[in-house]
């Protein structure tokens, strides 16, 4: 299955399945962090960036996003606290950053943060061309 193919499978489940394959791959996510000893206390942050960075690809808040990593990271945020958490999150710098971070990752870990990343991006039922650059620019 290819990049594409896969995005579009993605966007085609359900909320339930989003959410399900979502939690899946934040659990990857946070034994990859500790496997590079990433202590407690920088693995929430490091996952809220991954969300900002995320949910900003199309410069849009929605509330799809929201109630979808409530619901995967069992959270209650609200919308204000959600826009706060993922504002500027499209800035070219914290970007790059970012993506040099994930870039020093193995293969398979970061495909595992990059599913977690496109079950957001997937949130509203469609992926957009800004989406698509950023999730291709993290998984490569």
């Amino acid at each position: 299955m290819d990049v594409k193919e896969l995005m579009q499978k993605v966007v085609n489940l359900s909320f339930e399945e989003k959410v399900s394959v979502g939690k899946d791959a934040l659990c990857e996510t946070i034994d990859i962090l500790k496997k590079h000893e990433l202590k407690d206390d920088d693995i929430a942050p490091f996952i809220f960036a991954l969300v900002k960075l995320f949910v900003s690809a199309d410069k849009k808040c929605s509330k799809d996003e929201l109630n979808l990593v409530n619901a995967i990271t069992d959270l209650n945020m609200s919308y204000d606290d959600f826009f706060d958490l993922t504002n500027n999150g499209s800035d070219p710098r914290f970007v790059t950053e970012f993506d040099e971070l994930i870039d020093t990752l193995e293969a398979d870990e970061k495909s595992s943060i990059c599913l977690f990343g496109l079950c957001i991006l997937a949130a509203d039922d469609t992926i957009t061309a800004q989406e698509q650059q950023l999730f291709l620019r993290i998984l490569n």
